[in-house]
């Protein structure tokens, strides 16, 4: 009741999640293998699908807000930036008070283009920053790089990434092409949907750990010749 004075005060409860967040992952040094690369990837893709079917687009997608639990299960963390679909460099989340036209809201380094210009936002913004994860779990690095934020704002709009292959020639094409069609400045070029990036991510997947072909180890057959 209202009225009584030993009431508890209003709180909020959370989900403790155990294990590291993928930036801690990452700033260990180590190189991510491409397969394990795709099943984070698609971890995350799991619940950007189920977040955007449900009219919710994340807008801060980064490897801070994605936990690998202790026994391997993806969590991906912090919509509270999150707005209903119709700046550091470091991994400092820009916000506004309410969502106004112009205004940016995200992580600066992992902001598709429209964010950083402060459009309407869509699924389509959350891929894009899906894909510069993946980028940086295959490659080390960000795609995008600054001195200053409207250096990495201004990289964003402009610039395409560090070709993947100089840095990790071990990643097969179709990895390439997801992560550059992803990675897309216009959105009517990336994938439209969660589930559309999904596909491409598990024939990726599938070829990478797919057994080798063992006719190598067959015996020959010797034909006798007359």
């Amino acid at each position: 009741s209202p009225d009584r004075t030993d009431a508890p005060p209003p709180y909020i409860v959370l989900e403790y999640v155990a294990g590291r967040t993928l930036r801690e992952i990452l700033r260990e040094g180590r190189k991510i293998l491409p397969e394990r690369a795709l099943e984070i990837t698609s971890g995350i893709l799991s619940a950007l699908d189920y977040s955007h079917r449900a009219g919710i687009v994340h807008r801060d997608i980064k490897p801070a807000n994605v936990m690998v639990t202790r026994d391997g299960r993806l969590k991906v963390l912090d919509f509270g930036v999150a707005k209903l679909a119709p700046l550091s460099s470091s991994d400092t989340t820009l916000s506004a008070a309410g969502t106004v036209a112009g205004a940016i809201v995200g992580t600066v380094s992992y902001m598709s283009p429209e964010q950083a210009q402060g459009e309407a936002v869509d699924a389509r913004s959350d891929i894009f920053s899906l894909g510069a994860v993946l980028y940086e779990m295959l490659s080390g690095r960000r795609p995008f790089s600054g001195l200053t934020d409207l250096a990495v704002l201004s990289a964003i709009l402009r610039d395409q990434p560090p070709p993947l292959r100089e840095s990790r020639p071990d990643v097969p094409a179709p990895v390439h092409a997801i992560i550059e069609r992803a990675l897309a400045k216009d959105r009517a070029a990336r994938y439209q949907t969660a589930a559309a990036i999904g596909d491409d991510l598990r024939a990726a997947h599938a070829a990478l750990t797919r057994p080798r072909d063992a006719g190598w180890r067959r015996p020959a057959v010797r034909v006798p010749i007359a």
